[in-house]
């Protein structure tokens, strides 16, 4: 059995459209499991913004959205990561509130639904 080094605590876990397992870790940013061994994504060694995630889900094959949080003060960033790039979303780029993202869903007219834990529920239109 493949365990995620260093135990820490994990907030979500999903298996991608290829059947890799991620896990979103308060400390250690993004982790990918590729059969036997783990990869971090941090923000020391990506794009990724904060190394606490949140919540996570796979648009697509290959495209991830992360919600990220600030360990020391309320809020967070939305980020997402197509296989070879990160791009952050922050209020004055795409008009999210910048609370903590606490969950995250795609619904059928390609809208991001994010919640949060200060304020409701950001939607985000992918195209934009």
């Amino acid at each position: 059995m493949d365990f995620l080094p260093n135990p820490q605590p994990v907030d979500h876990l999903v298996v991608d459209s290829g059947g890799k397992v991620w896990a979103a870790t308060t400390d250690s940013g993004l982790a990918r499991l590729d059969g036997t061994a783990w990869t971090f994504f941090s923000s020391s060694n990506s794009g990724i913004p904060l190394n606490d995630v949140t919540a996570m889900m796979e648009i697509k094959p290959g495209e991830w959205w992360v919600g990220t949080s600030l360990s020391t003060q309320a809020g967070g960033i939305i980020a997402s990561f197509s296989g070879q790039a990160w791009h952050s979303f922050l209020t004055d780029n795409s008009g999210i509130s910048g609370s903590e993202p606490l969950a995250m869903a795609l619904d059928a007219s390609d809208q991001v639904w994010i919640g949060t834990r200060l304020q409701g529920i950001d939607i985000y239109k992918l195209g934009r």
